[in-house]
């Protein structure tokens, strides 16, 4: 996909003056001392396409704004945008002829409305996608923006030296990847928007496993029943709660009904207890007033005793004076006694009347009446208390009776059926709350059952999308050379031919094929061996052609044939990496010819051992161990210290796939000895930028791993595999499938299904590298499959 953007020119206005930077040439130079604004330049060019440029504060003090004449694709605009005020934020779309403003556009839009990036994107041809993408466990999009397209054609000084299109910015790497797809027509914007959906019905469908899992392991957990089992025990529940309810139901209605006698009986009791009580108080009263009348009796008795006493006293002792007291014996003549009183007694003298015999007589007739009257009346006292007391006991005896019917009725009929109540009551309960638990259980496997419907109904394309997806035409693009085969001819492939009709070679179309390769092997970063075979097996078709048919300098063929042979490395490890062994084979041999024919014997020996290295893994090591020595020759005792490395590397490698464990261990030390004398002003050639010390401890460990010591193996890969860009997934996946192995050979089993686990979750289906490793550790795996991480994996 080819698009031609071009800036004519570039307008810079400031409060005094204005100045226009013209672009018209083939090529335009910016040259000046430091400081003399080239960058400043540039970066009002990004700023004008609504990039997010570095202006510097001299910049923003004096320049009001920019305009930009710019052609992209078939469309002719002019861009203007305001420095640091309000509208810097907006791009204004000019008429190229009038001047006239067709569109003010912002440069950012939270709400979907249409950008800059936009317009311009559409200028282009390019359409405007979203990738899918996650951010903190959950699905979400990327846009494709414009910025993320410039980022091909644009680079910033401090960043030439040491990257392209930002390769080492991980956060960029999906969205260059995608962008690679699009510029190379391996995919377009209707498989991304399916994409896209497809990303976020996996979260959906990541999500909903994880909560079925979540469900049924709760389920297993805490209960061992089926839904079934479940089903049926509820159903045998219910039928025992309904009996259990009956029974209760029945129990209260007997009960009632006795609660009713029961009442009467009390009520009876009552009035008996009132009745006995009532007739204790009248015989209480009797009893008290029987006692009154005895003491009344016994009070006229003495006095008529008493007036007895003193009528024989007066008849016997009147006649008599005593002169000595009869009870002392003392003289009583001396003694001063009043007169009309008792010489003895000193009383006064009673009266005629009261020891008159007749009056004695009367009272004692009145007190003999007397006494007759009270002992009448306490008789007739007495025959109520006996009554009285005769009704308290009759009172008292009824009430007895009623207590102790009440009390047989409590203990024979009342006391069961409370007691029959409480446990029908509690029988009620418990199966209730059985029920209930049970119920619980059941909606939680109806919940994993609907949980598993969702996940069915996610894994099944809805038939819309899979109409959409019919509906896509699929990408045109350039014709796919399945082999190098179909594009060199019989013979030597880099013959010139006899009459070239092509154009003149110079130094910048082959500067521009080297980046192209350089792109090619920034690209296998990201983009693996199934997805980028087409496009390298046609840059490689068009080098060989504008070798072949192209005129040009001894000079300039040199270096072209030397891009071809970097080219042909690419290639042939991207053809590998697909599973194409074969046209791996051809495409290197073709890269080795290059090389040689362009005196690159250091290249010559990178490619070479690209190829030795695929033979130690195809099972051809006898092979691979000679290619690997024949190319470190080539090489030769001066080559970079990088290049004597990674050589050595690969020889080292193809010993220890022949068996040869001694040859494998002396190498890798060589290979350490020789990366020691890389230093920061030591050259390299750029093929070679990926070498350092942390992937030759990764080959080192592949090694030890190989020839099962696991214990040197695991702390090497396990301090790279700590600090590995993880943007790289495959050598990631790779390097995983190696520590997995170690750590089986450690006979540490869950620690080796961790790792194994964790690499298949990178998924690199476009590389047969992963494929296969991926087949060696299950394979390893398998003999540690009654661990449960290990089934557990091998399971899923």
């Amino acid at each position: 996909m080819a698009v031609h953007v071009r800036f004519l020119s570039l307008t810079v206005t400031t409060a005094t003056a204005e100045k226009t930077y013209r672009f018209n040439q083939p090529a335009t130079v910016i040259s000046g001392a430091s400081g003399s604004g080239k960058s400043s330049l540039l970066m009002l060019l990004k700023h004008t396409i609504g990039g997010s440029a570095r202006l510097t504060t001299t910049v923003r003090d004096h320049v009001h704004s920019v305009r930009a004449d710019v052609v992209m694709g078939t469309q002719h605009m002019i861009l203007k945008r305001t420095i640091s005020d309000e509208r810097s934020d907006h791009v204004d779309i000019l008429d190229p002829d009038t001047l006239t403003l067709l569109h003010s556009l912002a440069v950012r839009s939270a709400n979907r409305r249409e950008t800059l990036s936009d317009y311009l994107l559409q200028a282009t041809g390019f359409p405007r996608a979203s990738i899918p993408s996650t951010r903190d466990g959950n699905a979400q999009s990327l846009d494709l923006t414009f910025s993320n397209l410039f980022a091909y054609t644009y680079m910033e000084a401090h960043n030439i030296d040491r990257e392209v299109v930002g390769h080492r910015d991980t956060w960029f790497n999906r969205k260059r990847k995608e962008l690679f797809k699009l510029m190379f027509t391996l995919t377009d914007s209707a498989l991304m928007e399916l994409r896209l959906a497809k990303g976020l019905l996996d979260e959906q469908l990541k999500k909903k496993k994880a909560e079925y899992a979540n469900v049924t392991q709760f389920l297993q957990a805490s209960d061992s029943r089926s839904e079934e089992e479940l089903r049926a025990e509820l159903t045998s529940l219910r039928d025992m709660l309904g009996r259990a309810e009956s029974t209760l139901s029945s129990l209260r209605f007997e009960l009632e009904d006795n609660a009713a006698a029961d009442t009467v009986l009390r009520q009876d009791l009552g009035q008996a207890v009132d009745a006995a009580r009532d007739a204790a108080q009248e015989v209480l009263g009797a009893r008290d007033l029987v006692e009154a009348r005895a003491a009344v009796v016994a009070q006229v008795t003495l006095d008529l005793a008493r007036l007895e006493r003193s009528s024989t006293a007066i008849d016997l002792l009147s006649p008599f004076d005593f002169v000595v007291c009869p009870r002392c014996m003392q003289r009583l003549e001396n003694r001063p006694v009043p007169a009309d009183h008792c010489v003895v007694c000193l009383q006064p003298d009673p009266r005629d009347a009261d020891v008159d015999p007749v009056v004695v007589q009367q009272t004692r007739t009145a007190l003999e009446e007397q006494l007759q009257d009270a002992r009448a009346v306490q008789d007739a006292d007495v025959q109520v208390l006996q009554r009285a007391q005769e009704f308290a006991e009759q009172a008292d005896f009824r009430a007895t009776t009623l207590r102790r019917q009440l009390d047989a009725l409590t203990r024979d009929t009342i006391a069961p059926r409370f007691e029959a109540i409480a446990q029908s009551s509690a029988r009620v309960a418990t199966l209730k709350a059985t029920i209930d638990a049970v119920a619980q259980l059941r909606d939680f496997w109806t919940r994993a059952r609907s949980i598993n419907q969702t996940v069915r109904d996610i894994t099944e394309v809805p038939r819309e999308m899979l109409e959409a997806a019919k509906a896509v035409p699929p990408p045109e693009s350039a014709p796919h050379f399945v082999s190098v085969a179909d594009f060199l001819p019989e013979g030597d492939p880099l013959a010139p031919l006899t009459a070239r009709a092509g154009r003149r070679i110079g130094a910048g179309q082959v500067a521009d094929l080297a980046h192209r390769v350089h792109g090619l092997r920034l690209a296998d970063d990201v983009v693996y061996g199934k997805d980028l075979i087409g496009p390298a097996l046609r840059e490689l078709r068009a080098a060989v052609q504008l070798y072949r048919e192209g005129t040009h300098t001894e000079e300039v063929g040199r270096e072209l044939l030397r891009a071809i042979g970097e080219l042909a490395q690419i290639a042939g490890w991207v053809a590998s990496d697909a599973g194409e062994h074969a046209e791996a084979e051809r495409t290197y041999r073709l890269g080795m010819s290059a090389a040689r024919a362009a005196g690159d014997g250091v290249l010559s020996g990178n490619v070479a051992g690209s190829l030795a290295y695929q033979w130690s893994n195809t099972g051809r090591t006898t092979d691979a161990v000679a290619l690997a020595r024949a190319a470190l020759e080539d090489a030769g005792p001066d080559a970079p210290p990088r290049a004597r490395a990674l050589y050595l590397d690969r020889v080292a490698w193809a010993h220890t796939r022949a068996g040869q464990d001694r040859e494998a261990m002396a190498t890798l030390g060589e290979a350490g000895e020789a990366l020691a004398g890389d230093s920061a002003g030591t050259e390299s050639p750029s093929y070679l930028y990926w070498v350092d010390a942390g992937e030759l401890r990764v080959m080192e460990a592949r090694v030890y791993t190989e020839l099962r010591r696991p214990l040197r193996a695991v702390p090497l890969l396990t301090e790279v595999l700590g600090r590995y860009d993880a943007s790289h997934a495959r050598e990631l996946a790779l390097y995983l499938s190696w520590l997995a192995v170690a750590y089986a050979d450690a006979n540490e089993p869950e620690t080796a299904a961790g790792k194994a686990s964790r690499m298949l979750a990178l998924g690199q289906s476009g590389s047969q590298r992963t494929a296969e490793r991926t087949r060696i550790v299950l394979d390893r795996l398998e003999a540690f499959r009654d661990v449960p991480e290990v089934a557990e994996l091998l399971a899923s």
